[in-house]
């Protein structure tokens, strides 16, 4: 993470502008929305973690089932089933309505055995949402692994069995650069900050300033996607998949 507790100071800026991640929360939001719109009946929710959207997936399914390592990378999750996603899943054939993979797919080096096993609990006519990064800086290291382009996704999950698949790209080129600037400004603080020192003392002095400089970045770009509004496919944040068998 970009500072030791940055979850906790995430969370308290929100999805407001004033977050220096304000853009890729927002795209992943977006996905978010699109799952709960997706959501019915039994809702598998592979890599849960925190369970941040547990709450939500209910508003339109009727019962939530998370699914998570034996040993978490996040040591606060609890009451979920344990089992590593990319093997054999512990649910019968045909067993849920929905599976859902929300920003999980950069942990997984061949995803080929999650969405086969995925195609495999689902109803027919079910649905697997997947949200999934791609021009975001490598995070939560060593586990953050690989990023997945639209086409690899399509071919990914074609031959998993998947019929009916849609692929919708999340950002703006300007959402990009604002993103990959403010990662780069808060990215290198960290670095002073943990250098210890002479630097520590010049990153902490600078922190305020850099949060600054974020908002606006953030403003600046959110101004010209106005003005701007159509985006090229070459940069996204981030990709929403919706895959039906």
């Amino acid at each position: 993470m970009i500072i030791k507790n940055w979850t906790p100071v995430r969370k308290a800026l929100g999805l407001s502008f004033i977050n220096p991640q304000f853009f890729i929360l927002r795209e992943e939001r977006t996905a978010v929305s699109v799952a709960v719109t997706k959501a019915r009946g039994t809702v598998v929710d592979l890599g849960a973690g925190d369970q941040l959207y547990k709450d939500l997936l209910l508003q339109n399914a009727k019962k939530y089932i998370p699914v998570d390592l034996k040993v978490p990378l996040n040591k606060q999750a609890k009451d979920y089933i344990r089992a590593d996603i990319t093997k054999t899943l512990p649910f019968k054939n045909s067993f849920c309505e929905t599976v859902c993979l929300l920003q999980v797919l950069e942990y997984i080096e061949n995803p080929a055995t999650v969405f086969s096993e995925s195609f495999r609990v689902l109803k027919r006519n079910g649905n697997l949402v997947v949200s999934s990064p791609f021009l975001y800086p490598i995070h939560d290291a060593p586990h953050d692994k690989v990023r997945y382009t639209k086409q690899a996704l399509f071919s990914l999950l074609k031959k998993a069995g998947f019929k009916k698949i849609e692929i919708q790209k999340e950002s703006s080129s300007f959402a990009f650069l604002a993103n990959s600037l403010n990662m780069f400004i808060l990215r290198s603080l960290y670095h002073k900050i943990k250098r210890g020192g002479v630097q520590k003392i010049v990153g902490l002095f600078l922190l305020p300033f850099a949060g600054g400089v974020c908002v606006a970045v953030n403003i600046v770009a959110i101004f010209f996607e106005t003005i701007f509004p159509g985006s090229s496919d070459e940069f996204p944040l981030n990709y929403t998949v919706v895959a039906r068998k």
